[in-house]
């Protein structure tokens, strides 16, 4: 198992957990479920404990042995967060090594020529299905009154801006594919409805600035300084297609 990137490392730590925890359990016991804690009334209704786990075990397993707190979702949202794209319906090439949201913050050249071969209707379905996520994680917040342990409110932060990231990502694709225009082609002045929001090229571009500090305060959470400069270099190339001129 390895964690790297291939456009420097934009992904947060928490977003490996999946990941790290499913390959341990490859590793020890793949077969059984008997080491999530259940409680008597939900011992009938988990099934045979020596069956492959799923995504709601999954979850449970990142409660019980990452967050050490069952109540608060954390490993529900993580879970969902990671399958989110799949709402969209994007051609499989393009979620190999990194779904098609992540090419859309990190691309050479002026242009991903992805939104080519998606569809509005599969990103709006990604687009609310964020921002449901996003919603999910405000009320864990509220719950908790913050009360989190120094891990857990690293996650918090993590997951956050991963979901505004992926959000910008997928109303820049939507606005592409409605008009079938590369960014460079967009008109600067024309909005564009996404849900409730009405938005241009402009504007997005002034949706991602505000997240570079933030990706500064999150990466120096739990990272060294190596690394950050390159990460960061592939965001400030959106921001700089979106704000060129022809």
């Amino acid at each position: 198992l390895t964690d790297w990137g291939d456009h420097g490392h934009t992904q947060p730590m928490s977003l490996s957990y999946p990941g790290l925890l499913t390959c341990a359990g490859f590793s020890w016991r793949v077969s059984t479920k008997s080491c999530i804690s259940r409680d008597s009334s939900s011992q009938a209704s988990m099934g045979d404990e020596t069956s492959e786990w799923d995504d709601v075990d999954l979850a449970a397993l990142l409660d019980i042995h990452l967050f050490e707190q069952k109540e608060l979702g954390l490993g529900s949202l993580l879970t969902s967060l990671g399958t989110a794209y799949l709402r969209a319906r994007a051609p499989p090439k393009f979620n190999r090594n990194g779904t098609f949201l992540f090419r859309f913050l990190i691309f050479d050249g002026k242009d991903t020529e992805i939104w080519k071969y998606l569809t509005e209707d599969g990103l709006i379905e990604c687009h609310k299905c964020l921002r449901e996520q996003q919603r999910q994680l405000a009320r864990i917040v509220e719950q908790s009154s913050l009360n989190f342990e120094a891990q857990n409110a690293s996650v918090v932060a993590e997951v956050e801006l991963t979901i505004e990231l992926a959000l910008f990502a997928c109303r820049l694709a939507i606005v592409q594919t409605r008009s079938q225009a590369s960014i460079a082609s967009l008109d600067p002045t024309q909005r564009s409805y996404v849900e409730d929001m009405l938005i241009n090229r402009t504007d997005l571009a002034n949706r991602l600035l505000p997240l570079l500090s933030k990706y500064k305060t999150v990466w120096d959470m739990r990272n060294r300084g190596g690394g950050f400069n390159d990460s960061i270099s592939k965001i400030n190339h959106v921001i700089d297609c979106l704000l060129r001129k022809k």
